[in-house]
């Protein structure tokens, strides 16, 4: 099957959405952009088949092109998905589940590779080791993205002011994507921001008893002052982990 599939006006499009990482896009031929991005949409094909970080062949999406001026049953489709308000429009879905409506000014080639790279990440159990520092998380065997593993950058265990801390920005960006990691391999259901055993997230069974019954701790992300050991005085960045902390 070609990779950027027409659907067909008698076509039935269920089980395609199930897939693991489905596109979906309506075009028309009175709406000038449709065309560019069905032509930037047939190089997305060469961008999983030479395994950059983009992605890797194994994991391409199926990709269904809805052409509402063709037929009026596709016109159908495209009302009863919600993309029939804008032309160009996408959306994209995860073992049939909506991940990203679209916007007008969100349809181009560029937003949708980003939206594609989000959902792909965000669904891969194979990333790069922590060690690489997390500048990437495509397939292990992906060889040409993940970088050479360095030095794993933990969080301070004395504070701040100590040897081990960050000495320039990409070392802390580092120490941010790793710490959120480790919050995310702690879990019990493989992800943060659900309900888990709070004190897997960095929470002592104090801070749990202080809190009380009725507070799901395990909700947030984590603890930061937990994972970054916070002294007195030092500068805060909150970067909206949730815990509202």
């Amino acid at each position: 099957m070609a990779f950027l599939h027409r659907v067909e006006e008698d076509e039935s499009i269920n089980g395609k959405l199930k897939s693991p990482l489905c596109l979906v896009v309506a075009v028309a031929g009175f709406a000038p952009k449709s065309k560019i991005l069905l032509r930037d949409l047939a190089k997305l094909e060469n961008e999983y088949e030479t395994g950059g970080c983009f992605g890797t062949a194994a994991a391409k999406p199926a990709v269904l092109v809805i052409e509402m001026d063709k037929a009026d049953e596709l016109e159908d489709l495209a009302v009863e998905l919600g993309m029939a308000g804008e032309v160009p429009s996408f959306q994209i879905y995860k073992d049939g589940k909506l991940q990203t409506p679209s916007s007008p000014e969100e349809v181009t080639y560029d937003a949708i590779k980003r939206e594609l790279q989000t959902a792909s990440v965000s669904s891969n159990s194979g990333c790069c080791d922590t060690a690489s520092g997390g500048s990437c998380c495509p397939p292990r065997n992906t060889s040409g993205c993940c970088p050479p593993g360095t030095s794993a950058i933990t969080a301070c265990p004395e504070g701040s002011n100590t040897v081990n801390a960050p000495k320039d920005a990409s070392d802390v960006l580092r120490l941010v994507q790793q710490s959120y990691a480790n919050t995310v391999n702690q879990s019990s259901e493989g992800g943060c921001c659900v309900s888990v055993d709070p004190s897997t997230l960095g929470y002592t069974p104090e801070q749990i008893i202080a809190a009380g019954k009725d507070s799901i701790l395990g909700l947030g992300c984590g603890n930061p002052l937990s994972f970054s050991n916070i002294k007195r005085g030092e500068t805060v960045v909150d970067l909206g982990s949730g815990a509202r902390r």
